[in-house]
Formats: structure tokens, C-alpha cells, sequence
């Protein structure tokens, strides 16, 4: 089976660099009105990863509510979109992972064009997303008209008294200093431990997975926060990787393989790093 998991958009806590876990944040207005930009961001290639480097009611279905079931499509016709930018964009291959590009838009790979149509090529796809406004508004604006399923276990950490501040806001204070010190393994005071929300997380990755998995999904993407990322990646991610090792940009984030081993055990392999730039992939690999 095929998995993405994919970091929302930027907000403002974002661009000020403030530790956004519960406080509920828009995307940018300009990462919004700009949403067909992201057709031009270059999607998935091989990343250069160390050897040394894891029927259920899984959440909210479609509308970001309580209530199972309901669905939110959206109109979209894709064949005539995707004819029209195949022809501006002079696109020559896809083969399943990134799309090749010559002509007017140059050498390159696209990010949410081909994630979009990797995910209308399936017909057994699933979509779970955190319920918070960000990764919401992120799913409806890179899937238009695709189903979602809201996992309520797939928030972001809660920072506690950390909440919404940045470095300089909390270098005076002494439970940020020592939080710093201890490598990010105390707890955020009034908050989750690290630990706390990995476990959360990665019991909500299972419940997801299993879901897909008894569907006969063939895909499956998350559109999540990037401390989510991190606890499924530290986990089940093959080759293993340190927890701050899977740190992604927004927007950005992993494509692979997800296969359940007979002893039951996800394993995530074949991956690759979604990024915006082959810049991107050069400084971070």
C-alpha cells in the first residue's frame, strides 16, 4: 500500500517560529490564494537516507464534526483539468511518485499535481487528517473534492505553558532552559510529555492503518502536524531514524510503502522526502 504524510501549511505561528500545538491557526492568506503555486513545488525524490538513520471508528469523517459519514467531495472535473495543465506544463511521464516535466515549466517534478493524481488514479484511496484548521484547510485546498476522515488523536503536542511562544519569548525562562537542556525529553510544563504524544499518535496511526488495511486500501495519506510525522516516522519508518531526525518543512513531508509484517508489525519503506526545491533535498540529505 501506498502512504504520504504530509505537514500542513504555514500559519503565522509558523513564520514567528512559536510552538503551535493547540492554539487553532488559518493557513496564511497568500498560502491560500496562492494555492496554485503549489501545481509549480517539485514533489517526491529519492531521498539520501543513512543506514544509520515504524473495521475500526478511527475519527470524524469528511467535514471536521463529530458525525461519521457525511461527505465533503467538492466538485471537481478532473479530466478536463488535468488535460489542461498536462498540456501547459508539457508533462511526458508519471510514474507514480513524481512526475517529469519539459517544456514551458522546465526540467522538473511536480508536488501537489502529483500527489492529486496519484491519489484519482486510486479507487480504494483513504485520507485522514488532524482536526485542526490547518491540516483541514490544507487537505481541501492539495485534494479538492478528495473524502477525508478527521482523527482527533493526530493533534499536534500540546506545548502547555510553552503554548504560542518562541525562542526569544521564553529564553528567560528557567523551565525553557532546562527543557532545552534535557534534549526535549522533559515534559512541557502543563503539557504532554514527549513520550505522551508519541504514544498517542502512533496508537492513532495503527487504528488508521488497520482501517485501511481490512478496506483493502490501496493509498493512504495523512495530513497531519510535523511532531505527528515525527512519532510515525521514528517508529515505523525502515531504515530507523531518530525522532528529531524526521523533521519536515510546511508543506512538506514522506511517500513510501506501508506493508503489515505476520507478526503484525507496520513497516514504512521505499521512502521518499517530499520537498519544495532540489536545494531542499541537497542541504537536508
Amino acid at each position: 500500500m501506498k502512504i504520504i504524510l504530509m505537514r500542513h501549511g504555514r500559519t503565522k505561528g509558523n513564520t514567528e517560529k512559536r510552538y503551535v500545538g493547540t492554539t487553532e491557526e488559518s493557513l496564511l492568506p497568500e498560502e491560500i490564494s496562492s494555492a496554485e503555486q503549489l501545481w509549480m513545488y517539485p514533489i517526491c525524490e529519492e531521498a539520501h537516507i543513512s543506514e544509520n538513520a515504524g473495521s475500526e471508528n478511527v475519527g470524524s469523517e469528511n467535514t471536521g464534526s463529530e458525525n461519521v459519514g457525511s461527505e465533503n467531495t467538492g466538485s471537481v472535473n478532473v479530466e478536463s483539468e488535468n488535460t489542461e495543465r498536462e498540456k501547459k506544463c508539457g508533462v511526458n511521464e508519471y510514474n507514480g511518485h513524481a512526475m517529469n516535466v519539459n517544456g514551458a515549466c522546465g526540467n522538473r517534478v511536480f508536488r501537489a499535481w502529483a500527489l492529486y493524481r496519484e491519489m484519482m488514479k486510486s479507487t480504494r484511496k483513504k485520507v485522514y487528517v488532524s482536526p485542526m484548521l490547518r491540516c483541514v484547510e490544507t487537505a481541501k485546498m492539495i485534494f479538492p473534492g478528495i473524502p477525508y476522515t478527521t482523527v482527533e488523536q493526530m493533534r499536534e503536542c500540546d506545548f502547555g505553558d510553552f503554548e504560542y511562544k518562541n525562542y526569544l519569548e521564553l529564553s528567560e525562562d528557567p523551565r525553557y532552559q532546562a527543557w532545552i537542556d534535557s534534549n526535549g525529553t522533559l515534559p512541557f510544563p502543563n503539557g504532554e510529555s514527549v513520550p505522551e504524544f508519541k504514544k498517542r499518535c502512533q496508537k492513532a496511526f495503527e487504528k488508521c492503518m488497520n482501517q485501511a488495511f481490512t478496506q483493502r486500501a490501496d493509498m493512504v495519506t495523512f495530513v497531519v502536524h510535523g511532531g505527528t510525522i515525527m512519532s510515525v516516522m521514528e517508529k515505523y519508518a525502515i531504515p530507523k531514524k531518530e525522532y528529531y531526525q524526521w523533521q519536515v518543512g510546511n508543506l512538506e513531508g514522506f511517500a513510501g510503502e506501508i506493508e503489515q509484517t505476520t507478526s503484525g508489525i507496520y513497516q514504512i519503506q521505499g521512502i521518499q522526502k517530499i520537498v519544495k526545491s532540489k536545494e531542499e533535498l541537497s542541504e537536508q540529505a
